[in-house]
């Protein structure tokens, strides 16, 4: 009789059915409103070898788009200000240690605003520490890993370059010894020739 699955042999979560036109996960980024971590929560339809031994992930885009409409359908009036409580934290910091973006900080108000002296340096908004905690709790709570086999892109060796020059067989090797062998006189000068001529030598021309 099968063992029941435990959590360390939990299944591997399952891909989404196509549905649609997809996009990539780095196009959905930019053109909806959510963060990374808002896309772990929902499963892509393609897990495919990207550059450099990394994976690109295709979403449904009608998932992407049901998405940010759920998470983004009662948004702060970016003016308004929440009242102090307890520990703050800048934007910029809470984007670091919480994995989010200014789009999902969006979604929360925050308690004041740094005016920069620099006029080319964004002002700097610092929210309650809470507030974060709240809006990062349930993102985390419903990122899921997808994770599909896939195999990883590896370049072609590149074959050596050829250090010797084929000057034929009057101008070739001779034996000096057993299994020894070296260029003949006449085979060296040539050599030394070639060489000489591909230094000069402008294909352009």
């Amino acid at each position: 009789m099968p063992k029941a699955a435990t959590a360390a042999q939990a299944p591997r979560p399952q891909l989404a059915a196509p549905n649609g036109p997809l996009i990539v996960r780095y196009k959905a980024l930019s053109q909806y409103r959510v963060g990374p971590t808002d896309l772990d929560s929902i499963p892509p339809v393609v897990i495919r070898p990207w550059y450099n031994g990394q994976v690109a992930r295709d979403y449904n885009v009608s998932d992407v788009v049901a998405l940010d409409e759920r998470l983004n359908s009662d948004l702060p009036d970016p003016d308004e200000r929440a009242e102090e409580t307890g520990e703050q934290i800048l934007a910029f910091e809470a984007m670091s240690r919480f994995k989010l973006n200014w789009k999902q900080l969006r979604r929360i108000r925050p308690v004041s605003e740094i005016e920069m002296k620099e006029r080319k340096n964004p002002n700097v908004l610092v929210y309650n520490l809470s507030d974060v905690e709240a809006l990062n709790a349930p993102i985390a709570a419903a990122a899921v890993h997808y994770i599909a086999p896939v195999p990883r892109v590896r370049r072609a060796p590149v074959p050596p370059a050829a250090t010797s020059i084929d000057i034929g067989p009057d101008m070739g090797y001779v034996t000096i010894g057993p299994g020894l062998e070296t260029l003949s006189p006449e085979g060296q000068a040539f050599q030394t020739f070639a060489r000489l001529l591909c230094l000069v030598w402008d294909p352009s021309v």
